[in-house]
């Protein structure tokens, strides 16, 4: 992940969608704040790009990603970056998106205990489909793919 398309946690939880200066009790501020929390970086609100490790740009770009609850979030690798504890919290708030606010989820990961977490997983060997198994105990109208 490049540092330049991650937005660091200090403008993102200080700016509203228009990208002018929000007040630090606003709505939009709060959810950024709730949001970078739950990634698990509270106690980098305001460090600067160049003090963030890979794994804490990703999740700010989560965290960015989930801001305004979406219909549909397109993931790539969205825990590859991540130790297996910071992993499971993350896709774990976005089970929570999921089955809260009805946001879907299309990852890719190369991570088969990721995967195994899923809905449905299609699994494509040389760009063909090889598989294609879902999940019997969530609704299809909420399928976390």
């Amino acid at each position: 992940m490049r540092a330049s398309s991650t937005l660091t946690p200090g403008p993102l939880a200080s700016r509203t969608r228009s990208g002018r200066m929000a007040s630090s009790t606003s709505p939009p501020a709060r959810n950024a704040r709730q949001l970078l929390t739950a990634v698990g970086l509270a106690d980098a609100l305001n460090k600067p790009p160049n003090e963030l490790s890979g794994g804490m740009q990703q999740r700010v770009a989560i965290a960015r990603a989930l801001a305004l609850a979406p219909d549909l979030v397109l993931a790539d690798e969205p825990t590859g970056n991540l130790d297996t504890h910071t992993a499971d919290e993350v896709f774990a708030l976005m089970r929570r998106f999921n089955e809260t606010k009805g946001t879907a989820f299309l990852l890719v990961t190369h991570d088969p205990r990721l995967a195994a977490h899923c809905d449905r997983v299609i699994e494509l060997r040389d760009g063909t489909v090889v598989g294609d198994e879902a999940s019997e105990t969530r609704p299809t109208s909420r399928r976390f793919t």
